[in-house]
Formats: structure tokens, sequence, C-alpha cells
């Protein structure tokens, strides 16, 4: 039979794999590895059919010895070999991987995919399968760098918060930095361009921290969370992914934090700064920042909420 020159008029149109089928030895583990490693989703169905979903796919999961009909002509546990593209680069995959165990047979390789050059790397999932990871990203590009930005008024604990999540990521064995932004300007007198200093010390902070691998920051600051905040950092951390989560208390309670907090002579001028931040706060409700209430919390628990909201606090 000949071989077609380009696609024949009338021919299928098409547009994209919806889902593939993967035949193993245990479904549970296979769930296991793909959710934990891979960051799938699974899905259950009525019938008991399991799955595994992602971006616009999914991979359907067959039992050995027990499979849905119809089926490949010779369902093999441990044949598949595919390829699964990741929005990041390929590092942030390398650096996960080896965080989980993840034994990489081959790569970082420079692979052509079906867009283009893309660099890959190559490991085995518990069925043998030849799992493929590879991003569109240039090799060279900076990893990114989960930022967690811990903001609120003053007196409401983000400094007490963030040395405590520094603590439970210490007991964790889990690398990453602490920056309180207010050691970043403590300047007097006060200059025209002290925002300029404040975005040049953090660059200079973040660029040694950074240089020696840390992919992770916990960043402090009062209004840390405002986008005009957040565009000046992102310049200073290059390639930050941010999680904002701002503390909030009662005035009652910031109140009563401040006058314990406070002895000298300016205890009554910082309670009218936090103040006038908690009604800049209470008047700024954008959904991407998480709200933490720390009333009735205790350090430690006001941390592990923390934690648990913070994309960057696994791995």
């Amino acid at each position: 039979m000949a071989k077609p020159q380009g696609r024949r008029p009338g021919a299928l149109r098409i547009d994209r794999i919806d889902h593939l089928v993967l035949t193993v030895r245990d479904v549970d583990e296979t769930v296991e590895f793909h959710v934990c490693v891979l960051g799938m989703e699974p899905v259950m169905f009525e019938d008991g059919r399991r799955a595994l979903a992602f971006g616009r796919q999914k991979i359907n999961l067959h039992q050995a010895g027990h499979e849905f009909e119809p089926k490949s002509a010779i369902p093999t546990p441990g044949s598949a070999d595919i390829c699964l593209v990741t929005t990041g680069p390929i590092e942030d995959a390398l650096a996960q991987l080896a965080a989980d165990d993840v034994a990489i047979e081959e790569g970082p390789v420079a692979r052509t995919g079906a867009l283009g050059p893309m660099t890959s790397i190559y490991f085995r999932d518990p069925d043998g399968n030849l799992i493929e990871v590879a991003s569109y990203l240039p090799p060279d590009r900076p990893p990114s760098v989960d930022v967690l930005v811990i903001s609120g008024p003053a007196g409401v604990g983000k400094s007490s918060t963030a040395f405590e999540v520094s603590d439970q990521l210490r007991a964790a064995n889990v690398a990453h930095a602490v920056i309180d932004t207010d050691e970043l300007d403590r300047f007097y007198p006060v200059p025209d361009d002290l925002s300029a200093i404040t975005e040049r010390n953090l660059t200079t902070i973040w660029k040694g921290y950074g240089e020696r691998g840390c992919t992770r920051l916990i960043l402090v600051g009062v209004y840390a969370d405002v986008p005009t905040e957040l565009e000046w950092i992102g310049r200073a951390v290059p390639a930050a992914q941010f999680t904002l989560v701002r503390l909030v208390a009662s005035r009652e309670a910031l109140e009563e934090r401040i006058a314990s907090r406070e002895v000298g002579s300016g205890a009554a001028a910082q309670l009218a700064r936090t103040t006038s931040q908690l009604a800049d706060m209470e008047a700024d409700r954008r959904p991407e920042v998480h709200i933490l209430d720390t009333g009735g919390l205790t350090v430690e628990e006001a941390a592990r909420r923390v934690l648990a909201l913070w994309r960057g606090s696994t791995g």
C-alpha cells in the first residue's frame, strides 16, 4: 500500500487525545503514584471504574486480568510509553521527583515534541511503564520560586507566625528562606527613594539565596499582598509564584497585643497605624488573598493553617 502524501480530502479531522487506557497490576498503587508524584486527580465512576484526570485528558485504568470490554488485543502492564507536558521548568520537575525518591532513568535531554523543541526527563511508574515528563520552557529559564506572602495589620502576629512556619518546615526538612520586609528599609532619615532601596535590598538578598538553590521564600509585610507591592517583589524575586495569606484579628485583640508589645513612646502612634491598616484591609477582599482569622489560635495552629494554604509547603 502506497504511503499517503498529506491529509486525504474527506479524512477524519482529529483534534486531540481525549484519554488512553493503562492496564495495571494494582489500581490503588497506580492511583497513589500518579496522584502523589504527578499531581493528577483521581476519578471514580459509578460502575467502579477508576481513572486519572489532568488538563483536558484522562487515563482510564484497567486491572490486569479483569479488563473492561472492549480492550486492546494484548493488554499488558508495563508496555506503555507516555509523554506528559509540565507547565513549569524541567528543574522543578526534577526537584519534585527527587523529593519523592523517583529514580530518573534519563535526562534532562533535548527532544522534539508536537509543538517543537522541549526538554525531557524519563522515569518508570510502578508497572514499569516509561513516563516522559517534558517542558517547552527553555532549560536555562530561572526555576520558579514559591513565595508565601504573609500580610496583615501590625500586631496581628505576622512575624511570629512566619518564624513558626519556618520552624515547622525545618522539622520536615523543607528548604526555605524567611525575609521580613521591615528589615529591608530600617533607615532614618527616610530618603525620597526608599522604595528603590527596599527593592534593591530584597534583590540582593534573594540573589544570594537563589544562587544556593533556594526555591521557597516566606515574605512578611503589612501590605505585601497589594498588587503594587507584588509588582516590585516579582522584579526582585524572578519567577515568583505567590500564595497570599492575610492574617486578621478583631480590633480588641489587636489593641491588646499592641499594648503588651509596645512599651515605649510609640505605642499610641502604632495603634493609630494599626487601626488605619485594619480599615484598609477590611475594604480589600480580593479572592486571591486567603484570609486567616488568628483570634483564639495559638501561633503553632496559625502556622499549620498557613502551611495548609501554601502550595510550596510540600515536596
